[in-house]
């Protein structure tokens, strides 16, 4: 018998204790630091509960437990709904701090319904059988003007016809403009960005013309929630506005968002994808990222009313008990997503 090569074994921040997982079993303890030298010193007393959990195997046997998990992932993720992304444009009204579109060209010529019907008849066709949603992307999708308003309602008109719900990432600005279009059609959800309170979000994220967009934003979330529509709130977090953390939390729990059954949050952690960005020193790394959320959680426990982190897989844990299921492929790429 051999300590697995899919365990995970490190000490608990804060504590005395280990912590020891195999991601293939599924199974997760905490050792005791006297447990915890044991595994160390590959003196283990306790052998058959570690060979039962996975901890310590039989290479052969992990071998055929790892390809029947494989065979079950690709059989699962077969049958997983699908997110197809449709980016109409990407023109955009914001001047954003840390923009990774800046370099992209938006098309001349406006976006036709003949496009769209095309889109259509290809998904119906292509994922005919398969559960999907759209997530209408950018740029910016929820720009002013009749235009592209009337863009935005047939396309939601047609997946209406076909019963799809639709997403939209948007950054909120002419959000209260959409909602008596949105309140009547099948939203599954409204992803919106604000980057702290006032002038923290209004630094980072402005109108080309350098204008706040705070309030605006604001009064968008507040309409949506009252008509009874889903706000995923996000916030890109730096090194800029990790410490304003708590402004938003608070914010967004005095405006009673945080009671409403259609309000959710996320972070997302700010980082380089197409270039690099003009100080990128700002940027921290996942691991950075995870412990000052961490440090920012026990300097002020309000924040666990507004964000619950995951913490990698450890939310998942406390929350049902168990591990998820082994993830041998995490590129979602032409699998369950799709961008057109």
């Amino acid at each position: 018998m051999k300590f697995s090569k899919y365990n995970i074994f490190s000490k608990i921040k804060d504590s005395d204790n280990y912590y020891l997982i195999n991601i293939l079993t599924g199974n997760a303890d905490i050792l005791s630091p006297e447990m915890a030298k044991e595994v160390m010193e590959n003196n283990i007393s306790d052998k058959d509960e570690f060979i039962e959990k996975g901890y310590l195997c039989d290479e052969s046997e992990e071998k055929k437990l790892f390809i029947n998990k494989y065979l079950d992932f690709i059989e699962n993720r077969d049958k997983d709904e699908v997110q197809i992304f449709f980016v109409p444009w990407y023109a955009c009204n914001f001047s954003c701090s840390y923009c990774y579109q800046s370099g992209y060209e938006n098309e001349a010529q406006p976006l036709s319904n003949q496009v769209i019907d095309s889109f259509f008849n290809y998904i119906k066709k292509e994922f005919a059988g398969r559960r999907k949603y759209i997530t209408i992307f950018g740029g910016e999708p929820l720009l002013p003007g009749k235009r592209t308003h009337d863009t935005i309602e047939y396309i939601l008109d047609k997946a209406s016809e076909l019963n799809i719900d639709t997403a939209f990432v948007t950054n909120g600005y002419c959000l209260d403009e959409y909602v008596p279009l949105f309140k009547d059609k099948k939203i599954r959800e409204i992803q919106v960005t604000l980057d702290g309170v006032g002038k923290t979000h209004n630094e980072r994220r402005p109108l080309k013309n350098m204008d706040p967009t705070f309030e605006k934003i604001v009064r968008g979330i507040d309409m949506a929630l009252e008509n009874n529509l889903t706000i995923n709130l996000r916030a890109v977090i730096d090194k800029g506005n990790i410490t304003c953390l708590n402004d938003l939390a608070g914010f967004a729990i005095e405006k009673g968002w945080t009671k409403s059954p259609f309000f959710k949050t996320q972070l997302g952690r700010n980082y380089e994808l197409h270039y690099c960005q003009p100080g990128n020193s700002r940027l921290m790394t996942r691991l950075e990222f995870y412990e000052e959320i961490y440090n920012q959680l026990k300097e002020h426990p309000q924040i666990i009313e507004f964000y619950k982190p995951a913490f990698s897989i450890s939310k998942f844990l406390f929350e049902n008990g168990e591990l998820p299921s082994p993830l041998f492929d995490d590129c979602t790429g032409c699998k369950t997503e799709w961008a057109f």
